[in-house]
């Protein structure tokens, strides 16, 4: 395998990571209905000025396990990636010895 193979594993693995970070905080931000009822109905001063908060998107847990279990998929595939590609580079050093 070339050196591409390589660097396109650590770059799945990067992606995978930050996949599973944005995808963690927003299962993190998930509140309970009744509390996002209360905040929508408490509108914020600012500055002696009243304003709306404008609600965040639904996050949908179900589609964020999706995306977890995606990335989780896309990791382990490019560390097996790596894992080929160092077995590839010892059995070239073993060869030329």
């Amino acid at each position: 395998m070339p050196v591409g193979a390589l660097s396109a594993a650590l770059t799945g693995i990067q992606r995978a990571a930050a996949e599973l970070e944005a995808s963690s905080h927003n299962v993190a931000r998930m509140l309970p209905q009744a509390l996002r009822e209360a905040e929508a109905a408490e509108p914020e001063t600012a500055g002696g000025v009243q304003t709306e908060q404008e609600p965040s998107p639904p996050v949908s847990l179900e589609r964020e396990l999706v995306r977890q279990s995606l990335a989780s998929v896309q990791a382990k595939a490019s560390m097996r990636v790596v894992e080929v590609e160092l077995d590839l580079v010892g059995t070239l050093v073993d060869l030329m010895a």
